[in-house]
C-alpha cells in the first residue's frame, strides 16, 4: 500500500519552491489539456463539412479527454500536492472508477479511430457505402459503456464484494485490488493496455503497408506511361489546314499516345478540329519523307564539322562559350511536352515520396505518443502490485501522470492532422467565427 501520511504543519513550506514549479506544470498541463480538446469540440460545432462518421470517434476522443482534463488531473494534482487524501473515502472510488473509466474511454476511442483509418484505406468503396454516422455512434458507444461498467463496477463494489479485507486508511486513495488481487491487476493492465498498443501497431503497420503499395502502383503506372510515350513517333506531325491551304496550327502527335495506346494502335493518324471564321478546315496527318529527314542530318553534321573547325580556331574560352550556347539551343529545341512531362513525373514522384514521408512521420508519432505516455505505468504498475516497496512513490506518480499527458497531446496526433480542423482552429483562435 502506499505510504502516503498527512504532513504535519511547516512541513509544505520548506519546499515552496518546488511546489511551485510542479503547480505551475500541472496548471499548464491542464490548461492545454483542455483548451486543446475544447477546440475540437467547438471546430465540430461550428464547421458542418466535418460532420463525417470518420470525425465523431475523434469527437468521442475529445469529450473523453475533456473530462480528465477537468475531473481527473486537478484532484490528482492536489493529492500529490498534499501528499494526502483531502476528501471523502466514497470520492476516493468514485474519482478513481470516473478517472480509470475516462482513460479506457480514450484508448477504445483509439482503437476506433485505427478501425476506422484501416476499413478506409484497406476497402474505400466499401468504406463510403456502410460507414454512416449512425454506424459511427454504435461503434462509440461501447467504447464508453464497457469501461464505465468496468471500471465502477470494480472499483467501488469491491469493498462490497471482499468486506473481511482491511479497509483503506482515511488518508489515503488507491484502488483496492490493484494490492488484494495482484491477479487481478496483471490481468486488467494487459487487456486494457497492452493488447490496444498491440493491436493498434498492427493496424497502422498494415495502414503503412497499403500506402505504401499504393504508392508503388502510382510510380509503375506514370513510368509505363513514360515508356509509352518515349516510344511513340515523334517524327509524325498533324498539320491543320483550311481548304485554301492556310496553316493554323502545328500538333505534335506524341500529344494523344494515351488515347491511341489504350486503343491498340500505335499512331493517330488523323485529328478534327474546328473551323476558325467559319472556314471550313481538313486535317491530316503528314510524316516527314525519310530524305527530308535525311537533308535535314546532313546539314546537321556540315554544320557540326564547320563548327569543329571554327572551335579549333578560338580560344579555349570561346570554345567553351559556343559548347554552352550548343547545349542551350538544344534544350531550346526540345519539344515542350517533353520537357512539361518530365517535370510532371519529377514532381509526381516528389508528391508520392513526401505522402509516404508524411504517412510514416504521422503513425509514428501517434504509436510513440501513446507508447510513451502509457508504458511507463502500465509497466509499474503490474511491478507495484506484486512488490509495493519495489517502485518508489514518485516514479509511481510521474508514470501516472504521463498517462493524462496522453490526453494533452491527443489533439496534436489526430485533429491537427486534417488540414479543415486546423483551418477552424484559425479561425477561432484569430476570432474570425463565432462558436455561438
Amino acid at each position: 500500500m502506499p505510504n502516503y501520511s498527512c504532513p504535519v504543519d511547516g512541513e509544505i513550506e520548506k519546499s515552496n519552491a518546488v511546489l511551485a514549479l510542479i503547480s505551475l506544470s500541472v496548471f499548464v498541463g491542464m490548461i492545454i489539456t483542455i483548451g486543446g480538446n475544447v477546440m475540437v469540440m467547438m471546430s465540430f460545432k461550428i464547421e458542418r463539412r466535418l460532420h463525417r462518421p470518420s470525425n465523431y470517434f475523434l469527437l468521442s476522443l475529445a469529450c473523453a479527454d475533456v473530462i480528465i482534463g477537468v475531473f481527473s488531473m486537478p484532484i490528482y494534482a492536489v493529492y500529490i500536492l498534499l501528499k494526502c487524501w483531502p476528501f471523502s473515502s466514497f470520492m476516493c472510488d468514485l474519482w478513481s472508477a470516473v478517472d480509470f473509466a475516462v482513460s479506457e474511454a480514450s484508448v477504445l476511442n483509439l482503437i476506433m479511430i485505427s478501425i476506422d483509418r484501416v476499413w478506409s484505406v484497406s476497402s474505400p468503396t466499401s468504406y463510403r457505402n456502410n460507414m454512416t454516422i449512425k454506424r459511427a455512434i454504435m461503434m462509440i458507444i461501447p467504447t464508453w459503456v464497457c469501461p464505465i461498467l468496468l471500471y465502477f463496477t470494480s472499483i467501488i463494489g469491491w469493498p462490497y464484494f471482499y468486506p473481511n479485507n482491511e479497509p483503506r486508511p482515511a488518508n489515503q486513495c488507491y484502488i483496492q485490488f490493484m494490492y488484494e488481487s495482484p491477479l487481478f491487476m496483471t490481468i486488467s493492465t494487459i487487456c486494457v493496455f497492452w493488447i490496444p498498443l498491440t493491436s493498434m501497431v498492427i493496424m497502422y503497420s498494415y495502414i503503412y503497408y497499403i500506402i505504401r503499395g499504393l504508392t508503388r502502383k502510382k510510380r509503375n503506372k506514370q513510368q509505363l506511361n513514360a515508356t509509352a510515350r518515349s516510344n511513340a513517333n515523334p517524327d509524325c506531325v498533324g498539320t491543320v489546314v483550311t481548304e485554301q491551304g492556310a496553316q493554323l496550327a502545328t500538333i505534335d502527335n506524341t500529344s494523344n499516345v494515351d488515347s491511341a495506346f489504350h486503343s491498340g494502335n500505335g499512331k493517330t493518324t488523323r485529328y478534327s478540329a474546328l473551323p476558325l471564321n467559319g472556314a471550313s478546315t481538313t486535317t491530316r496527318c503528314e510524316c516527314a519523307p525519310q530524305e527530308s529527314r535525311q537533308a535535314e542530318t546532313d546539314v546537321d553534321d556540315d554544320t557540326s564539322s564547320s563548327d569543329k573547325k571554327l572551335e579549333s580556331k578560338l580560344p579555349s574560352s570561346g570554345r567553351k562559350k559556343t559548347e554552352d550556347e550548343k547545349k542551350q539551343s538544344l534544350l531550346k529545341k526540345q519539344p515542350e511536352h517533353t520537357k512539361r512531362q518530365s517535370k510532371k513525373k519529377r514532381s509526381g514522384g516528389d508528391r508520392q515520396s513526401r505522402s509516404e514521408r508524411k504517412a510514416t512521420r504521422t503513425l509514428s508519432f501517434i504509436l510513440g505518443a501513446f507508447f510513451l505516455t502509457w508504458s511507463p505505468y502500465c509497466t509499474v504498475v503490474i511491478i507495484k502490485s506484486w512488490d509495493n516497496d519495489s517502485v518508489p512513490e514518485s516514479i509511481f506518480n510521474l508514470s501516472y501522470w504521463l498517462c493524462y499527458i496522453n490526453s494533452t497531446i491527443n489533439p496534436i496526433c489526430y485533429a491537427l492532422a486534417n488540414e479543415l480542423f486546423r483551418n477552424t482552429f484559425k479561425k477561432l483562435l484569430t476570432c474570425k467565427q463565432c462558436p455561438c
